[in-house]
């Protein structure tokens, strides 16, 4: 299969690499990123970052295509460091829901700061719906995953509710009220 020709353009401040491979593409965009971050005040904006290099998009055609400066070795080996030590942050704190958890959750989630019976939830806990006890169950690991015990509670003899009310959702320090 024939590789198709890409075309690269930045900020739409005009094109910077015009007619090439896929290859040549990505290995292009990461040494704009490194070049970027390397070279621009923090929370500097891409096309007013542009503005500011002397010469503008020739420059840096000519720093990352054309390897001016001499440092796109270097600008490949920082983006080949960071995606070697790339770790996805989500992964280690995210708790995957089973099917009867995540049941459970959007069903308190409709309804926040509002009991929720213990017979509704059953109904939508997937499985068989005569066992009370399944939604004991899964509610105990909805509270582990969430992390915070004290964001499902119980009300006796009535059934359960998410302990969030939007227009109280947290105190001026940053922390939850429950």
């Amino acid at each position: 299969m024939q590789d198709q020709q890409r075309h690269l353009v930045v900020v739409g401040n005009g094109m910077l690499l015009a007619s090439t491979d896929r290859a040549t593409l990505i290995r292009t965009i990461d040494r704009f990123i490194m070049f970027y971050i390397r070279t621009a005040d923090r929370l500097q904006r891409t096309a007013s970052w542009l503005q500011s290099l002397d010469g503008g998009l020739d420059y840096l055609r000519s720093v990352i295509v054309d390897d001016s400066l001499g440092i796109s070795g270097e600008l490949d080996a920082a983006v080949a460091r960071h995606v070697e030590r790339y770790e996805d942050e989500w992964a280690a704190v995210l708790v995957p829901l089973s099917s009867a958890s995540m049941a459970l959750l959007r069903e308190l989630s409709d309804k926040p700061g509002h009991v929720v019976s213990r017979s509704a939830l059953l109904k939508i806990t997937p499985g068989d719906s005569s066992d009370e006890h399944a939604v004991e169950v899964a509610v105990g690991r909805l509270r582990n995953a969430l992390g915070d015990p004290r964001i499902i509670q119980t009300v006796v003899r009535r059934g359960y509710r998410l302990a969030y009310e939007p227009e109280r959702a947290s105190n001026q320090d940053g922390t939850w009220r429950y």
